[in-house]
């Protein structure tokens, strides 16, 4: 049986102060030039004509960066320039989705200002000089403290028609990290977050960082509406908008089991070492992703090999002997820089605080390489494994209108119970630019997920003699994911109307393996108050006589969708969507203690669901929107 559920959304949402707004013709930068001069260097863009594109500043201590908005960059006129002068590590001009151009520089230990040695002169500059005009000259900044940071966009102002458009980089830190303009889980292209019709919440790697973030969750209270369900053993379980079993994505990607085993629940728990940032959708995407639940989902951005070298090591030590040293290395693999790579890995080390045996440990490793085909075609490779072993604490016993009085680290299972999960996944990332308006994506990821765990779980309580009534347990649980996704994106004009277009379809499998057995017949009390372990031996998974649950679980999807994302005029956005799904879920429950005879259940079902939406920016910085979208479960 399906459920459908529908919502209509209306809202406001702030953000990006944008220089000019972007003009309905989209700007060809053809040449980009870069000398060095008696005082620094000289960057110089050339365009096709005289207009002037809009441009978002933002700066940190040792990256300044330009994103040139509703530009196109001509084939092999992208530039990485490595050390090109003192001061300087390295200077790159490089194309983004959705009509972008990103001018990034790094310095060595910060950027450099007027009194430095380097200091970089930016130009924008048509190759007709009629109706030319140039960005006023950025005032030095005053060195603000370490950490301080100001968004403040960059004015335009016209002047004589032989002048260029010129930006001097000087003094320090002019945006703010935090602060994301793009994200692509709300449409599935790279779209700025005030022209998204919904609810998008982007935590990026800046907030991790200033925040030392270790688990998802933690990340997640940044967000409103994102709650965490449970915190058992088996993994997080997140509710968004009251609606329990989020989908949590990687790279768009399912993460988590979509079966009636884990509710969308994960076994393994996530590592966040390699998160570029964090992209939260509120409200119904099953135009998008399919069968979801309504809330929304979660979609986790990894991070990818970086034009410049970039080397660094960090070590966080913390309380109940937390050390966590963790490695972040990305590098060529070749003097053109067409062959990239991005290697994260660590080891984490922390005791319970709980009196188990077992700690928390955990090893983890994710190795990405990006391989520049040609001009217009990119190759990207990933690869994650991780290993997770920690207590299987299955919390305090309830007693009358709270917990049972007992110190807060006692265990009542056994101070050896454990769980271990092993995760593996690897894809691939094929995009190919057939022009500079029409692109082709196709990814494909597989992932497995391996849990074991053994426990002597509490039954009963008897409360005037704080008796647990416990008995063994163990539990071998594993799954798999394959999904493939393909898509055309292309962007086009009819009269004064401006399309993003995307088509595709979708597919991927799920299977679970769940076996769950125990003595349940043999009882193992223990006095909460007084406990005596180690009383009844361990047994292990096959010794163990009584299957409680042995079942599988086999979830197949295949998705149709089309999406057109109008520009009606500048500040005003349209958007129109479709989705067919069709899903096949087959259930097999074996004879075991509590289901004797066993069980088949199959099942299809089909859906179309729709969604529309509008978004008006009355401000640069002002969004309002009403939406409505669909989201089925089966």
């Amino acid at each position: 049986m399906s459920g459908c559920q529908a919502s209509v959304l209306c809202g406001a949402i702030a953000g990006l102060l944008v220089v000019e707004v972007a003009s309905a013709s989209t700007i060809q930068i053809i040449e980009v030039q870069l000398e060095q001069t008696p005082t620094g260097l000289t960057l110089q863009l050339e365009t096709a004509d005289g207009e002037r594109p809009p441009i978002v500043i933002s700066q940190d201590d040792q990256t300044w960066q330009a994103d040139i908005v509703n530009v196109q960059l001509a084939p092999g006129a992208s530039l990485t320039e490595i050390a090109p002068a003192p001061g300087i590590d390295a200077v790159t001009v490089a194309a983004l989705d959705n009509h972008r151009v990103q001018v990034r520089v790094t310095g060595g230990e910060v950027i450099p200002n007027g009194d430095a040695a380097a200091v970089l002169v930016f130009t924008i500059r048509p190759t007709d000089t009629a109706n030319s005009s140039v960005l006023a000259q950025a005032p030095d900044a005053e060195t603000s403290p370490e950490g301080d940071r100001t968004d403040e966009p960059t004015s335009l102002e016209e002047v004589d028609r032989s002048e260029t458009l010129r930006l001097n980089v000087t003094g320090e830190g002019a945006g703010s990290e935090y602060f994301v303009p793009n994200a692509g889980t709300g449409t599935r292209t790279d779209t700025p977050i005030l022209e998204i019709p919904g609810s998008v919440q982007v935590i990026p790697r800046e907030v991790l960082d200033d925040q030392q973030v270790i688990q998802l969750d933690e990340a997640l209270r940044n967000v409103s509406g994102v709650v965490v369900d449970s915190t058992e053993g088996a993994g997080f379980q997140y509710s968004i908008r009251g609606f329990q079993g989020a989908r949590l994505l990687r790279d768009g990607f399912s993460l988590s089991a979509s079966d009636s085993l884990s509710n969308s629940g994960l076994i393994t728990l996530p590592e966040t070492a390699n998160v570029e940032q964090i992209e939260v959708l509120k409200g119904p995407a099953s135009i998008l992703y399919g069968e979801i639940q309504p809330g929304g989902v979660i979609n986790i951005i990894t991070e990818q090999p970086t034009p410049e070298p970039f080397y660094q090591a960090q070590l966080q030590v913390g309380s109940r002997t937390l050390i966590r040293p963790q490695l972040d290395f990305s590098d060529r693999l070749n003097a053109d820089g067409s062959l990239r790579y991005r290697l994260n890995a660590l080891v984490s080390r922390q005791d319970s605080f709980r009196d188990f045996d077992q700690g928390l440990r955990r090893t983890f490793v994710a190795p990405v390489m990006t391989w520049d085909i040609s001009d217009r075609t990119t190759l990207a490779l990933d690869f994650e494994y991780l290993n997770d072993e920690r207590p299987n604490d299955s919390g305090l016993l309830a007693f009358g209108d709270g917990v049972v009085d007992v110190p807060r680290d006692r265990v009542i299972g056994e101070p050896d119970d454990v769980v271990e999960r092993d995760f593996f996944g690897g894809g691939y990332r094929l995009e190919h630019d057939f022009s500079d308006n029409w692109k082709v994506r196709n990814a494909f990821r597989y992932s497995s997920q391996d849990y074991n765990a053994s426990a002597f779980t509490p039954l009963a309580f008897v409360e005037p003699a704080g008796i647990a009534v416990r008995v063994i347990t163990a539990t071998e649980w594993y799954q798999d994911y394959y999904g493939l996704q393909t898509d055309v994106v292309g962007t086009f004009a009819t009269g004064s109307l401006n399309h993003t277009v995307l088509m595709g379809f979708d597919l991927s499998r799920n299977f679970s393996d769940l076996n769950a057995r125990g003595n349940l017949f043999a009882r193992s009390p223990l006095n909460v108050f007084n406990p005596t372990y180690g009383t009844v031996p361990r047994l292990s998974f096959d010794q163990l006589p009584n299957a409680a649950r042995v079942q599988e679980f086999t979830t197949t999807r295949l998705g149709f969708f089309a999406q057109d994302q109008i520009e009606i005029i500048p500040g005003l956005n349209f958007l129109a969507g479709i989705r067919y799904d069709t899903v096949t879920q087959e259930v097999e429950n074996a004879p075991s203690l509590f289901s004797p005879m066993g069980s088949e259940v199959d099942q299809t079902v089909d859906a179309v669901t729709p969604r529309l939406g509008i978004v008006y920016q009355p401000l640069p910085e002002l969004a309002l929107y009403a939406s409505y979208s669909q989201s089925f479960t089966p």
